[in-house]
């Protein structure tokens, strides 16, 4: 397996930018920690094009800008399909019966939340209903999956899990497809 590059950062505007709409001209920092991140594109294709710190931060890694990134950018597209109040294609394999499922991701939902902070869980991205229940969370996974305690809780409330395993930088790309693939 290839190692995690930095693969995102924020431009000066604190817009979200993937490295493929990365440009020498605009100046970038990091999601997670803010130090300055400098850009590195290949002229020749001879390394894979990546973000760097400009010094280095300490715990601040690939997996967990990698995290943030597919969760900002879902965020977004959810909320651009609430906006303009269009169906939002998605597959997923379910936790529970282990089948793959097709569906509109936002059919039900009014909003999103993310980081929303409920009894016994903050889900990465929690889909509410008209009357603010949440009736659906995203838990995007890059090192680690929910604890047993906090799927006991979705499992309680009768929340549906949708979780969304991120194993390099590629898998960042799912969050652009016509039809959002989940597993």
């Amino acid at each position: 397996m290839k190692k995690l590059l930095y693969v995102t950062a924020y431009n000066q505007n604190d817009q979200l930018v993937h490295i493929d709409n990365a440009s020498k001209e605009e100046q970038y920092h990091c999601l997670e920690c803010g130090v300055e991140m400098i850009l590195r594109k290949s002229e020749l294709g001879l390394r894979r094009t990546n973000f760097a710190h400009k010094t280095l931060a300490a715990n601040c890694t690939p997996e967990s800008v990698l995290h943030r990134s597919f969760k900002e950018f879902l965020f977004q597209r959810i909320n651009n399909h609430l906006a303009t109040d269009t169906p939002l294609s998605f597959s997923w394999k379910c936790d529970y019966c282990k089948e793959q499922h097709k569906g509109n991701l936002i059919k039900k939902c009014n909003n999103v939340k993310m980081e929303f902070a409920m009894e016994q869980a903050r889900p990465d991205i929690a889909l509410l209903d008209s009357q603010g229940n949440v009736i659906a969370v995203i838990e995007i996974v890059v090192t680690h999956r929910p604890e047993e305690k906090v799927l006991a809780f979705y499992r309680e409330n009768n929340i549906i899990v949708i979780t969304i395993e991120l194993t390099k930088e590629d898998d960042l790309n799912r969050v652009f497809d016509e039809v959002l693939s989940l597993s």
